[in-house]
């Protein structure tokens, strides 16, 4: 809705808002309805001290700042040359997964954090290539 309504902001100015609004209402509400209302035994035992606020905030503001980067190279680069930087969020999840959580993944997970990188690195592959070649050419003449 945001984004259909504002149509005279940047988009890091809606990343922003969205950031703000993900930590001040979307968060505490989830949690508030997991306490009170869902009451999720898997969560119940997570004891929420100043270590994991303080990972939290990090996290969040890494994420931010990721994002708001993300955007930015939107806008001044080759969109296919920056997509594969989008993937990369499924491989921190799955780091996240395996060493805050403490969760070991199962089959599918890793068959899909291996594709990710695989195909994520295609771009990759592809700007080394291009540079060898060129290299290569301006070496032969």
């Amino acid at each position: 809705i945001l984004v259909r309504k504002a149509n005279q902001l940047h988009a890091v100015q809606i990343l922003m808002i969205e950031t703000f609004q993900g930590a001040i209402i979307w968060c505490p509400l989830a949690l508030l309805l997991n306490l009170y209302v869902i009451g999720s035994e898997q969560h119940q035992s997570v004891h929420m001290d100043w270590r994991v606020l303080a990972l939290g905030v990090t996290i969040g503001a890494t994420h931010c700042l990721a994002e708001w980067c993300l955007t930015v190279g939107y806008q001044i680069g080759e969109s296919t040359k920056i997509a594969w930087l989008d993937y990369t969020d499924t491989v921190f999840s799955f780091l996240y997964q395996l060493v805050l959580f403490r969760e070991v993944p199962n089959q599918w997970e890793i068959i899909g954090c291996i594709g990710t990188m695989l195909f994520s690195a295609l771009p990759l592959f592809e700007e080394l290539f291009a540079c060898f070649v060129t290299e290569n050419r301006h070496n032969d003449h």
